[in-house]
């Protein structure tokens, strides 16, 4: 849970700080225009969600995060579901990383 805590504290200074991305449309593209460190995805995320986001974060090199639930995403950022969030800065990711470390 302490975890779980610390992955939101950072999830939250990196959206005020206006550097995440939400949902897999604009994670994608972020992906492909070389912006996204990181990605983090909903651990009840469909299978062709997944399957889309990692081929392409794999392809970019780009490490992908697995936790909490869309709904608990969804509510920590003020919306109803979120299921793939995009990592723009790599400090951000960094920080993320050493969670899953």
């Amino acid at each position: 849970m302490e975890e779980i805590n610390g992955l939101i504290k950072i999830l939250g200074f990196a959206h005020r700080a206006r550097k995440l991305c939400f949902g897999m449309g604009a994670t994608l593209k972020a992906l492909d225009k070389g912006k996204a460190r990181g990605v983090v995805l909903a651990l009840d995320t469909s299978d062709n969600t997944k399957a889309k986001v990692e081929t392409a974060a794999k392809t970019k090199k780009v490490p992908v995060f697995s936790f909490g639930s869309k709904n608990d995403l969804g509510r920590r950022f003020g919306r109803e579901v979120i299921g793939v969030i995009g990592v723009l800065d790599n400090s951000f990711a960094k920080a993320i990383k050493k969670f899953f470390d």
